[in-house]
């Protein structure tokens, strides 16, 4: 149906009907990539460079990505493809089209659009604005989006997102993205082209002035006797902390956070704010990486610690139990941490774990399961089918956990 420099789409037939399948070269390298991943919440830098030089790899993680992002776009309510599989670097989704004729995209059709008056380019540009409103309100970015990447079916004016292997959740919000910004331009100067009175600012300012972050949407309003109440009482901490994170954490809570010797002094109005860097300091000395401690950050993320040692009389016993549960090299730990979506740090027999309740409450299931003696195969083959039955809340949005 269409070829590409990353990718060629094919049609194909199943049980069910046509199906589209988009089959990711091998050979050539993108641009892009590292940008594209260190974004995504998902990827962390590390990762990132591991795979740059596996050519082969990124184009497995990509197809991987795609998949993903179709199916949160899906869930969200971002007009796509529904996927139906991935599988090494083809990813299969359903057929956007009629009679084996796949959907124009938005510039094939913009003859078509023009000729039919005014009021079709406002009523196909609504559509268009309905799935960037849903984006901006879920923190979606495209990173990728014209015309040539929405298809346009002229029974109904509706339209398609395609090609989203490159998007991502924003940690900040759309607001605080480049890319958002480079799409919304793209696509309004398409629809100013066309004949539409819209431009780029208010477009720009109509999709971000109504986000707000959940912090902002839940803080109670707290006055100047509050604030220095909170300013004036230091967290203690004999770890020393990296300052980009407090930075960072800093900007997701608004708070102003120095560091007094071995003290972490917070200045905020809020003390569920304070309460939030508290644990995020608190992961740390858990042994968390900074990464990992910044999803305390978001409200429905917890920490939770198994106390390993009360479970066994023996020290010897408690001891092969857990390097049972990190692996040889630590794939048992990885592949748990991978399929619940719970991050878990042992530190002596203590297992602390981060994540939403449900991530918790499976990585908790399939560690019972390793020290209760069970194979660990066994205790993964587990964890995978839960994870296929609560995907979504296994891996929820970044800061819109459910």
């Amino acid at each position: 149906m269409s070829t590409g420099k990353e990718a060629i789409v094919l049609r194909a037939r199943s049980r069910e009907g046509d199906c589209a399948l988009k089959v990711y070269r091998l050979t050539p390298s993108f641009r892009a990539t590292k940008r594209y991943f260190a974004a995504d919440p998902r990827y962390e830098n590390p990762k990132v460079s591991k795979m740059r030089g596996n050519r082969r790899s990124i184009k497995m993680e990509w197809a991987k990505k795609e998949h993903h992002n179709l199916w949160t776009a899906h869930r969200i309510g971002i007009p796509v493809a529904t996927p139906l599989f991935v599988e090494a670097n083809i990813l299969g989704m359903d057929f956007l089209g009629e009679k084996g004729t796949p959907y124009p995209t938005l510039k094939k059709a913009s003859g078509r659009i023009r000729s039919q008056g005014t009021e079709k380019i406002q009523s196909v540009w609504e559509k268009v604005h309905h799935g960037l409103s849903v984006m901006a309100e879920h923190g979606f970015v495209h990173g990728d989006l014209s015309p040539y990447n929405i298809l346009y079916n002229k029974q109904d004016d509706s339209v398609y997102f395609i090609d989203i292997s490159q998007s991502f959740i924003s940690r900040e919000g759309v607001q605080e993205e480049d890319l958002f910004r480079s799409d919304i331009r793209n696509i309004t100067d398409f629809f100013h082209r066309l004949g539409a009175r819209i431009e780029l600012h208010q477009v720009y300012e109509s999709l971000v002035q109504n986000i707000r972050s959940e912090l902002d949407a839940v803080e109670p309003k707290i006055d100047i006797e509050r604030r220095k109440e909170y300013s004036i009482q230091p967290t203690r901490t004999s770890r020393r902390l990296d300052e980009e994170l407090l930075a960072e954490l800093g900007k997701i809570t608004k708070a102003k956070i120095l560091i007094d010797g071995s003290s972490v002094r917070i200045d905020s109005p809020s003390p569920q704010r304070v309460e939030i860097i508290e644990r995020v300091v608190e992961a740390l000395e858990r042994g968390f990486p900074p990464k990992t401690a910044l999803r305390l950050a978001y409200p429905d993320v917890i920490v939770k610690s198994i106390h390993a040692r009360s479970m066994f009389k023996s020290k010897n016993k408690v001891r092969r139990q857990i390097g049972r549960i990190i692996g040889s090299k630590g794939e048992v730990r990885r592949a748990i941490e991978r399929h619940s979506g719970a991050s878990i740090v042992i530190k002596g027999t203590k297992i602390n774990l981060i994540g939403t309740p449900l991530q918790i409450h499976l990585a908790n299931r399939s560690i019972e399961k390793i020290m209760e003696g069970y194979a660990q195969e066994h205790s993964i083959l587990l964890l995978r089918e839960s994870e296929k039955e609560h995907h979504f809340e296994i891996h929820p949005l970044w800061g819109h956990t459910e």
